[in-house]
């Protein structure tokens, strides 16, 4: 598995409070572990002696002592399946899940796996495979849940991978890694408004360059959360006084600081407008990247937001939660800058 490929299921696993999964490593189709995790966790499966102390770990019923015991016992049994070189497959059974669900679909896997152990198993009479996770509804996959090896998963779930190389349209590709968990509602679904407020503003931005920008690709690591049409952009921030319809509202507490920006020029109108606790937060803000107060105030005061629709061409809502890359490259957004443009 090539290292893109491994970067597209980790992505489609997802991040935050609902990017667990459980998993079973298999010989021959036929489980010998279970475990839960998230991330690259299902694919470090080579240590041995962890997936030991992790099962022991999280038996509560053991003393000290016995775990200390069956995590030996356990990791040498483990060490000789992974010494005989056979062919280990990765089976994801369930993600989408809190840590909680997560220890508790663990621990039934376990349960009736060891029941059913050395006994025949004859086919299941469900009709439906179960609940699907809010990360399994929103999935591209037909069948919402089932368990998948990890090139089942990757042909069937896996976010697209696409080369954004030929587009002709002047784009400007911003990330809001830091803002995007915020967007999700309480059931983990991406809120579109939020993820548009957040990709909006505020940007440092030449006014030469900011003029050319037709559409905004809204990205949370390489994958397209949303796609905007720019119809109109901000003056500097510091001659908004912050009147201009428009104003982005999410993140709250960010836009909040924006405004006080606005509405003042330099450190002395602050410290007469605002009340101590107000004026407070306002420096300690400007602080943040070592600059003294009104450099930084003059900086943050030339930042400016972007007026954006949804009249977007087929041609471009056909990157929408795709993993972008450029001329085949999937380091194209390896930089951390905030704002990266293709022009």
């Amino acid at each position: 598995m090539t290292t893109d490929e491994i970067n597209r299921i980790i992505e489609t696993l997802g991040t935050g409070e609902h990017s667990y999964y459980v998993y079973v490593l298999c010989i021959d189709s036929v489980p010998f572990y279970v475990g839960k995790g998230h991330g690259h966790r299902m694919l470090n499966h080579l240590d041995a002696a962890l997936l030991a102390q992790e099962t022991i770990d999280s038996d509560d019923t053991l003393s000290d002592e016995e775990k200390k015991t069956k995590t030996s016992q356990m990791s040498e049994k483990i060490q000789t399946i992974l010494g005989n070189q056979e062919h280990i497959e990765e089976v994801i059974v369930k993600w989408g899940l809190t840590e909680h669900e997560a220890l508790m679909c663990e621990s039934s896997l376990i349960n009736l796996l060891g029941f059913c152990q050395g006994k025949e198993i004859a086919p299941l009479t469900n009709i439906v495979n179960g609940h699907a996770s809010s990360a399994e509804k929103e999935s591209v996959a037909d069948v919402k849940t089932k368990a998948r090896t990890t090139a089942q998963f990757l042909r069937e779930c896996a976010i697209e991978s696409r080369d954004i190389s030929r587009t002709a349209y002047r784009i400007a590709f911003i990330k809001i890694n830091s803002t995007y968990l915020g967007c999700m509602d309480a059931d983990g679904i991406p809120d579109d408004g939020k993820i548009r407020e957040s990709v909006r503003g505020f940007w440092k931005i030449s006014k030469a360059r900011r003029m050319k920008i037709q559409y905004i690709f809204a990205l949370y690591k390489r994958r397209v959360v949303g796609i905007y049409h720019v119809t109109g952009i901000s003056d500097e921030l510091g001659r908004l006084n912050g009147e201009m319809d428009g104003f982005p509202s999410f993140p709250k507490h960010a836009r909040t600081m924006d405004k006080l920006v606005s509405q003042y020029a330099t450190i002395q109108e602050a410290q007469l407008g605002l009340n101590a606790d107000d004026y407070r937060d306002f420096l300690k803000a400007l602080s943040h990247n070592g600059k003294m107060p009104q450099k930084a105030l003059d900086a943050w005061r030339k930042r400016v937001y972007f007026i954006v629709d949804d009249n977007v061409p087929d041609e471009l809502l056909q990157f929408k939660d795709t993993m972008i890359t450029k001329d085949g490259s999937p380091r194209f957004f390896s930089v951390q800058a905030p704002v990266v443009f293709n022009f």
